[in-house]
């Protein structure tokens, strides 16, 4: 074999060989060759390819860039950039073209193009995006709710409290309640912001998924049509997962009255399905917001009704706190299911399609477990139960102050009053043993309840700390970084949670 023909054949065997498409035309851009790669990139052959025009390759939209492009390679330009180009057969592919001229004696004579397949890149780059867009939105929703919580302990504490000073049967005591029940409603919204951002208060037990699936589709049966079977498709065997019991409530119910919505009035089915599975990479991958997961054994929910299905655009977004298929807000739905899933370091995943229904599912890993949380019980109680001594109350709001101040001296206390940390050490050093607790807010300025803690440990070993915040427990104790605190109290909070802690915190 002549050099000339070595060189042509090795030439050849690059050009097969190659990952990324390599397509030769004419300078009217008609093809004349067509690698393998572009075989697989566009779905078509050899022989269906050459002789086609270059604007095959474009949408008909698009149609006059390809003629452009042609234009600057017959004047000698190079052009590289990033496009999105049509698969004849059926389907776009995202890739980064370059197009050069092949020149003969210094005058073109024909162009190359070589393309990469840039989906795969457009995908991640998409995915962190969307994370970098959700962190971002979960940060506000959570700076939200916890401004929102330090408002609604001034409103339902201050109810709390007037309800103990006036008779029992009273208009202005059922004034105080409707008041005290609309500020629980607000909680539970800034509850589900929380949940949106990942830092949902939880309370976390064994919970057995089968029963809770079924008893609250049974629940839910009641709201549905009449015309809705509902089916179940449960584990026989299936092992407990460590969550949050009313946080899984809020999933099922979520997922399951969606169910219904999508049948509507029709004729439907609605299967609520269980089971223990690995979740492999390319399953994790499909999941919302679920990249970092690890590969593993995951108890599987899943909720699927046969209704009107979703088109890709509506998917993209049904987690969006912004979007929604309905006429009137129904709080935050399937973002707050996103939060309480991604608090729990689980998955969810979405498959759908229009008239053919949907299937939402739901993997928590098996075994999971997370810190556990203690709590007091904030029923409403009737309790004669008076304290005595000296709290210190420790927050950046004034308002909430005033309040706690005033519950405490209704449950037999003298108080004293704190802005920030540096504040509350000073008050500490003046009030010394006479301090019996402590309520300690954990983000305040200047110094923060956790900065605070070790010092006032120091001064006052035997004061009870009881941690006040508007975030969860969770996020709240890792901030102390080892320091210890004898309660927790969730704002917003009444006068009867703080008798119920106090109680127990100081051995009454």
């Amino acid at each position: 074999m002549s050099d000339s023909r070595l060189l042509a054949h090795l030439s050849s065997m690059i050009v097969d060989s190659s990952d990324d498409a390599i397509v030769g035309m004419a300078l009217d851009g008609t093809i004349v060759s067509w690698n393998p790669a572009a075989e697989r990139m566009f779905g078509k052959s050899r022989l269906e390819a050459v002789g086609r025009p270059l604007a095959w390759l474009w949408p008909a939209a698009r149609a006059a860039e390809a003629a452009a492009l042609l234009d600057g390679v017959r004047r000698g330009e190079r052009v590289r950039r990033e496009t999105t180009l049509r698969k004849p057969g059926g389907g776009e592919v995202d890739v980064s073209l370059t197009l050069s001229p092949v020149t003969h004696g210094g005058n073109p004579t024909g162009a190359s193009a070589i393309l990469r397949d840039m989906s795969d890149r457009r995908a991640l780059e998409k995915k962190l995006r969307d994370g970098q867009v959700l962190e971002s939105l979960g940060l506000l929703a959570g700076g939200i709710a916890h401004d929102f919580n330090n408002l609604l302990t001034v409103v339902m504490g201050n109810a709390s409290t007037l309800k103990a000073l006036v008779p029992h049967d009273s208009r202005e005591w059922d004034m105080c309640d409707d008041i005290e029940t609309a500020a629980e409603r607000a909680a539970d919204l800034a509850g589900q912001m929380l949940a949106y951002s990942g830092r949902g208060m939880f309370v976390l037990q064994r919970v057995d998924l089968n029963r809770l699936a079924q008893e609250m589709a049974e629940l839910l049966r009641v709201s549905m049509s009449k015309d809705v079977t509902l089916k179940y498709d449960l584990a026989a065997v299936l092992p407990k997962v460590e969550a949050d019991l009313t946080q899984l409530r809020q999933v099922v119910m979520n997922l399951v009255i969606n169910a219904a919505q999508a049948i509507g009035g029709k004729h439907g089915t609605i299967t609520v399905g269980t089971r223990l599975a690995r979740a492999d990479r390319d399953w994790l991958a499909g999941c919302a917001h679920a990249a970092d997961l690890p590969e593993g054994d995951f108890v599987f929910l899943s909720i699927a009704d046969s209704g009107c299905g979703m088109d890709a655009a509506t998917k993209a977004r049904i987690f969006d706190p912004f979007f929604t298929t309905k006429s009137t807000g129904r709080g935050l739905g399937l973002s707050a299911v996103l939060g309480i899933i991604r608090g729990h370091k689980g998955a969810i995943r979405v498959d759908s399609e229009p008239g053919k229904g949907t299937t939402f599912t739901v993997a928590f890993p098996a075994g999971a477990s997370l810190a556990p949380r203690v709590r007091g019980d904030s029923a409403r109680i009737e309790d004669p139960w008076r304290g005595a001594g000296t709290v210190l109350v420790v927050d950046d709001e004034p308002k909430v102050r005033e309040f706690a101040q005033n519950a405490l001296q209704i449950l037999g206390f003298r108080t004293a009053t704190a802005g920030d940390g540096i504040e509350a050490i000073e008050r500490m050093r003046e009030l010394g043993s006479a301090v019996s607790a402590v309520l300690l807010d954990l983000t305040m300025p200047r110094m923060s309840g956790a900065k605070a803690l070790p010092e006032l440990r120091k001064l006052n070993s035997s004061a009870k700390v009881v941690l006040i915040s508007g975030f969860n427990e969770q996020d709240a104790v890792r901030d102390f970084d080892g320091g210890t605190v004898d309660a927790f109290v969730k704002k917003p909070f009444t006068v009867d949670v703080l008798r119920v802690v106090l109680k127990r915190v100081m051995g009454g």
